[in-house]
């Protein structure tokens, strides 16, 4: 099912959002958790508490990400408050008069486009105006500064005294934010998925123009849960961890092969090509000009070798119907909608079979720098 909050009618920044009107949603999505039981009543407490209790988005957020993780040393700033944000005047300074991120960030594209998805592509001001429920971009007419969509405007001067007066109310976008997010808490390491890995590489140069630090980037695991049900199928199928990471096809494929009656002609098909060779070698040499029709004739042989094993294996998967539909059923499980597990699914689908210590085997089972993907099998 799917559950759709409109913030009733609010508009800006999400995180600053209000969030009481989210609580009829909530009782709607509690409906569907279960098995009651103490993991049940405790993740209901930790949402209601999160979201009843605290008033925007980002309380709530906070709130939730460290009743979860708190008890794992998990340190959680909010980006938005006034006094991380005036660390960043400079750099926002630099961005209203002189827009050099632009520049930067397109010759870095240029260069990584080759081996990369690009990610995101650089505004001239990569700055969004926050205030009240205003949430739009900043750009430069003549000597203006304007917000879109609105009638604030702003000449230099008075534009800088906005924004050390309040510099809560600029927001860096996507290609700012990373060094927005190194200037509050410098890292050692950034650990992140594939498209996040690709996205920071587009920073470097950036991170030089300002002298700033830039951490190490480094791809993080990724993780397969495989449930008690689906563990079970596994085993009787007879299918080892290597071979369910197959494309569904080539599993079928090489399953219909180990178990079937001998549907795969590659043998005799073999065999015929050595006999149509040899026909083709004949004729040649009765007519040198019969050898484009010899070719022809065993193009067409080709394909209608193939057409009759394409109708052979069909058949087989016939016979065994019942097990492809084990094995289609074990895929979309444990690939859902073709991608990985936490590409699509919640974490709370599993914090209520297995509670906390859900969290305690990821914990415990992934290693930040092995570059294995890591199956957890509950």
């Amino acid at each position: 099912e799917k559950y759709i909050w409109d913030g009733n009618g609010q508009a800006g920044a999400v995180g600053r959002m209000d969030t009481e009107s989210l609580q009829p949603l909530l009782n709607e999505v509690f409906k569907l958790f279960g098995p009651p039981g103490d993991n049940c009543e405790r993740l209901k407490e930790i949402i209601t508490a999160a979201y009843y209790k605290h008033k925007t988005i980002t309380a709530a957020t906070q709130y939730l990400i460290n009743e979860l993780f708190g008890r794992f040393g998990l340190v959680v700033l909010n980006p938005d408050d006034p006094a991380l944000k005036a660390l960043y005047i400079p750099v926002m300074k630099d961005e209203l008069l002189q827009q050099v991120a632009y520049s930067i960030i397109t010759q870095q594209i240029t260069q990584l486009g080759a081996h990369y998805k690009i990610q995101a592509h650089p505004r001239n001001i990569n700055l969004f105006y926050l205030n009240g429920q205003i949430r739009e971009r900043i750009e430069k007419h003549g000597d203006k500064w304007i917000v879109l969509n609105t009638n604030i405007e702003w000449a230099e001067e008075q534009l800088l005294t906005e924004l050390t007066t309040h510099p809560e109310r600029f927001s860096p976008n996507v290609m700012l934010r990373g060094l927005y997010q190194e200037t509050i808490l410098p890292n050692v390491v950034f650990i992140g998925g594939g498209a996040e890995v690709a996205y920071w590489l587009q920073l470097k140069t950036l991170f030089e123009h300002y002298n700033a630090h830039f951490p190490c980037i480094y791809l993080r695991q990724s993780v397969l849960c495989i449930d008690k049900v689906s563990a079970s199928k596994q085993q009787q199928l007879g299918l080892d961890i290597k071979d369910i990471f197959m494309p569904e096809d080539a599993l079928i494929k090489q399953y219909v092969t180990k178990n079937s009656s001998g549907w795969d002609t590659s043998v005799e098909q073999k065999d015929i090509e050595t006999v149509l060779t040899r026909l083709k070698q004949k004729a040649t040499l009765i007519d040198p000009t019969l050898n484009l029709s010899a070719e022809s004739v065993l193009v067409k042989m080709r394909r209608q070798l193939e057409v009759l094993q394409q109708k052979m294996l069909r058949a087989e998967k016939r016979k065994i119907e019942v097990t492809v539909s084990r094995i289609k059923k074990l895929k979309s499980t444990l690939f859902p909608s073709h991608n990985l597990q936490e590409r699509v699914e919640n974490f709370s689908e599993y914090y209520l079979e297995y509670g906390e210590a859900f969290f305690d085997i990821l914990y415990e089972g992934i290693y930040s720098f092995d570059n294995h993907f890591l199956v957890v099998t509950l």
